[in-house]
């Protein structure tokens, strides 16, 4: 968090980190930064699944398909990464 703070305050240029830290720092203070949600390298990431379970793989593989078509997806992502309402609740 100290890299936003610095970019905030005028003492850096810019900063890199994680998506979703980077989302709700930005969301959280609106107008000190810009967040470019562009990554700068691919980091995947994974479920862990039990072994010799292709059903469940397949069914996951299946669920991310439908829900980035339907527009689900993006829904989701606006909700937590492009919206501060959320963190409302935790006060």
């Amino acid at each position: 968090m100290t890299g936003a703070i610095e970019v905030a305050n005028n003492k850096a240029d810019a900063f890199i980190y994680d998506l979703p830290f980077n989302a709700v720092y930005s969301s959280q203070h609106p107008g000190q930064l810009i967040h470019l949600d562009t990554p700068f390298t691919y980091e995947p990431l994974a479920w862990g699944v039990r072994k010799g379970d292709p059903d469940f793989v397949n069914w996951l593989n299946n669920f991310l398909t439908q829900i980035k078509g339907d527009g689900t997806y993006n829904k989701i992502y606006a909700k937590w990464f492009e919206s501060s309402e959320w963190q409302k609740q935790l006060k």
